[in-house]
């Protein structure tokens, strides 16, 4: 006999941190829960350094969700976090209110001991969870995110360029010191002339973070390369914007050869369920 779940309808109030893809696999993971919960979700978004964009400059905002923007500065961002951590450490709580709080280093513990997070979540009456990871998934995950009309419209300019065989490239550099040491530019252009090798027709649609590295790719490649001219600021609307461009325009390729400890790889490959290959030396 199945065991019976309690569930209370009550609501989630989520405060993603991070970039982009660290902010869209915890909000699809609230979303998951809410359906099967029954629960409302209140999404509470930050323009930060970090992401210094509007949600409704990137995406159409679900029905299932009540958005609350506002802007945090670089110096009270970096305070905060040190106040949540130490506050957490002495067992207090800075939201009231909720009968459950959840932190990234709740999250990842409960994950380990595989945590049923649907169960817990789904008999608590109110839950605040301020997390950059992804702690629910299915075959429906991140159909919620839309973008934008615009966006849109110059993500399906790139793809109608693409063949059967275009392949995505994502190379993260900048601040994400595992993916340089782990992910080498090598490791890519091995993979990438391996996939000519076996199919002459493959193109690539590139994204990266680093001007230096789409110049070397482009020396090697040339016109196998697919790549969106971006603004690399994640303190700009605009280089937000070109960040989901290029997230979106990678889920649309065959497979993606993507950087170690990436969450951005991780998303645009769970976009539309296509196989993302790390590479990982």
């Amino acid at each position: 006999m199945m065991e019976s779940r309690v569930m209370h309808p009550g609501s989630i109030t989520i405060k993603p941190q991070g970039g982009l893809g660290n902010r869209m696999r915890a909000i699809d993971s609230a979303l998951l829960i809410a359906k099967s919960t029954g629960k409302n979700i209140r999404v509470i978004w930050e323009l930060t350094f970090e992401l210094n964009c509007s949600f409704n400059k990137l995406f159409y905002l679900p029905e299932a969700i009540e958005l609350h923007e506002y802007y945090v500065n670089r110096l009270f961002k970096s305070s905060s976090r040190f106040l949540y951590r130490n506050l957490r450490k002495a067992g207090i709580y800075l939201p009231l209110g909720f009968s459950l709080h959840l932190f990234d280093d709740d999250i990842l513990n409960m994950k380990i001991e595989n945590v049923d997070f649907v169960q817990l979540i789904g008999s608590e009456k109110a839950v605040f969870i301020n997390t950059c990871n992804q702690f629910c998934k299915d075959t429906d995950s991140f159909k919620a995110f839309k973008p934008v009309a615009e966006l849109q419209r110059i993500i399906d300019s790139y793809v109608q360029g693409f063949n059967s065989n275009t392949i995505g490239v994502h190379i993260r550099r900048k601040d994400n010191l595992r993916s340089i040491k782990h992910s080498p530019l090598e490791g890519f252009i091995t993979l990438m002339k391996n996939e000519i090798k076996h199919k002459p027709e493959t193109l690539f649609f590139f994204a990266t973070d680093s001007e230096e590295v789409e110049k070397e790719l482009l020396d090697i490649f040339n016109s196998r390369i697919i790549t969106h001219k971006k603004l690399l600021d994640r303190n700009t609307e605009a280089g937000i914007q070109d960040a989901l461009i290029d997230l979106f325009c990678l889920s649309r390729t065959k497979k993606i050869f993507g950087s170690h400890y990436s969450s951005y790889s991780e998303v645009a490959a769970q976009i539309n369920n296509i196989d993302l290959i790390q590479v990982l030396q």
